[in-house]
């Protein structure tokens, strides 16, 4: 779980207007990655973030981890199915250049890296 989170933290990051479907609270629910396999997440876990339009808000075990802030630009998003425009996060932190956002029916699914190289993602639901 540590290397979950810690993968999943490690993107936070600014924002432009390209976020707008992404401001809001999101909780993680699902970690399915080459390290440590699939992975369910009960509610109130603790581990979620907050997006503003110009900041991001990391949480682990409800504690604040840190605060980044990014830009979002369209990019090919590859190895998970079909290739396909995604917003990928952009910012001053090399390791970001492998996160890309998705929100589709209130999940938010964020891809880090490439299934091949122990890449993975992650699920987050809105929360109030």
């Amino acid at each position: 779980m540590a290397l979950a989170v810690s993968t999943i933290f490690a993107f936070c990051s600014k924002s432009n207007d390209t976020n707008n479907s992404y401001s809001g609270k999101w909780e993680l629910r699902i970690t399915d990655n080459g390290s440590t396999g699939y992975k369910e997440h009960a509610e109130g876990n603790g581990n979620k973030f907050l997006i503003s339009d110009d900041s991001l808000y990391c949480f682990a075990n409800h504690k604040l981890q840190y605060t980044r802030a990014f830009t979002l630009v369209k990019d090919t998003l590859r190895g998970y199915g079909e290739d396909r425009l995604a917003d990928k996060l952009v910012s001053d932190d090399d390791y970001l250049s492998t996160h890309f956002f998705e929100v589709s029916n209130n999940n938010l699914t964020v891809y880090t890296g490439i299934p091949a190289a122990d890449g993975g993602k992650a699920v987050y639901v809105r929360i109030n």
